[in-house]
């Protein structure tokens, strides 16, 4: 396995990587039970306000309750600052998105010793930061939104990997803590900044460009992959960015290597399955299945997941980035060389892609026998067709696991409100506040949102005057 597998585009070098990037669609909708994105609060100018009040919820539901429990603390709020993180040495950056820059930290002082809240063994030397890039082209653009794109995103995040049932998921990236950044330009705006668990092996594309892999180790990780894709389905979350770029690969203390799912910002989160018009929030091109653009119900959403998960199969065992290239072009009706985009969406529509896929494979010397069989029911172009319990069966070598709700799911999102937190913030009061030590740009945000909703409705609070007061003296 010490083999590096050499990175083989073929003729499509920049656009593969136009193409390989996660892309947020503006306006797209997902009805929930509590889909903040038509939220009552949306009608507030500051626009951006609803996902940062559930950034906040969040944050006071776990900061604040573990702040005063018993041993070393599980939730990290330590201050870190965005220019020492972008400007540092100190923090080297490991890879960069549309909208987040990964960093490595070390661990301070004042949380050496840290265990995660499901004991799973981690690098206790450092971990990883989850910060705003603010260099991305798209992000440059003045007319642009990245601060409400940002918050939306985080949210996002938050709302996965705070799950109770996903928190001590061994296949799914764990979350340290979070905290708030004043901007260094606008002491008015705050900048949610994530700590995450560090990934020693970097990402799966990664990991596989370093080493040959083989037949076993492939099915072991891509089984931690389906299993992960299982947790977020059973919790009523769909990832919709699955790609070996979203899968990091972390240390196990049996086996070495384990595979964890990351990368929540585009998920979708609680639909409601009684709607049947869903539209994704965006997602990769190259790794996106065909119907991806249209309008789903909760299961046909599932289904996009398992077909990314096919193709991160093919492109696994294929030992290849981009294995589209493979397909010879007059198969799919295409002239000469062809550029990748049109490759992509013909193979995707060919009524056999299936085939197209297991043709590659020829070659293959180290194919593993039920290779055809994981591309049968995960790459079907009839979205019914499709089975990621099936995958995981064959990717077990025994029976599959089953698929069920997760009791705890109702009570979790009924706390997902947009206003959750103005009512948590005057019940707790100052207490609340003292959670926000040194983070004006915190209380500020909330100030105007507390100032607002008191337009709206002067019975909201019931103590509203005792918390204006408390964060006046913040400011004094």
């Amino acid at each position: 396995m010490g083999d590096r597998v050499p990175r083989a585009l073929g003729n499509y070098d920049l656009e593969y990587t136009a193409l390989a990037v996660s892309q947020h669609i503006q306006g797209a909708r997902v009805d929930g039970h509590r889909d903040r994105s038509q939220s009552t609060l949306e009608t507030e100018p500051s626009h951006e306000l609803p996902s940062f009040l559930g950034i906040l919820s969040l944050y006071f539901r776990y900061a604040h309750l573990e702040h005063g429990s018993p041993g070393p603390a599980s939730f990290i709020n330590g201050v870190i600052g965005l220019q020492d993180v972008e400007f540092g040495v100190k923090y080297p950056l490991l890879g960069a998105g549309q909208d987040f820059n990964v960093s490595e930290s070390p661990f301070p002082p004042s949380y050496q010793g840290y265990k995660p809240i499901d004991g799973r063994p981690i690098n206790t030397q450092k971990y990883c930061l989850k910060t705003p890039n603010f260099n991305s082209a798209e992000n440059l653009n003045p007319t642009g939104n990245f601060r409400r794109q940002y918050y939306d995103r985080t949210l996002r995040e938050l709302q996965v990997l705070l799950h109770p049932h996903l928190r001590t998921s061994e296949n799914i990236i764990n979350l340290f803590g979070v905290d708030f950044q004043e901007d260094y330009d606008d002491h008015t705006v705050a900048w949610p900044i994530l700590f995450l668990e560090y990934a020693d092996f970097g990402t799966l594309a990664a990991f596989q460009e370093d080493m040959y892999l083989g037949p076993e180790l492939s099915r072991v990780l891509l089984l931690d992959v389906g299993r992960g894709i299982q947790s977020l389905h059973t919790s009523n979350i769909i990832h919709n960015d699955i790609k070996s770029e979203n899968v990091l690969i972390c240390q196990h203390h049996q086996r070495k290597y384990i595979a964890r799912l990351s990368g929540f910002g585009l998920a979708v989160i609680n639909p409601d399955p009684a709607k049947d018009a869903h539209k994704l929030p965006g997602g990769t091109f190259l790794w996106s299945a065909p119907e991806a653009s249209q309008a789903l119900t909760v299961p046909g959403l599932q289904q996009t997941d398992t077909y990314s998960f096919g193709l991160m199969a093919w492109r696994v065992f294929r030992c290849d980035p981009n294995p589209y290239r493979l397909i010879p072009p007059e198969q799919l009706g295409i002239q000469g060389p062809g550029l990748l985009r049109d490759i992509v969406n013909q193979a995707k529509a060919h009524p056999s892609f299936s085939e197209l896929v297991r043709n590659t494979m020829v070659a293959q010397q180290d194919t593993p026998p039920y290779f055809n069989s994981i591309v049968g029911c995960t790459l079907a172009s009839q979205p019914t067709s499709r089975s990621l319990r099936e995958a995981l069966s064959i990717l077990e070598q025994g029976p599959g696991s089953s698929f069920s709700s997760h009791p705890e799911n109702k009570s979790y999102w009924e706390l997902d409100q947009p206003t959750s937190v103005l009512a948590e913030v005057s019940s707790i009061g100052l207490a609340v506040l003292q959670c926000l030590p040194f983070r004006e740009s915190v209380v500020n945000i909330l100030f105007r949102a507390i100032t607002w909703n008191l337009c709206r409705s002067s019975t909201f609070f019931t103590n509203h005057h005792e918390l204006t007061k408390s964060i006046n003296l913040i400011f004094c």
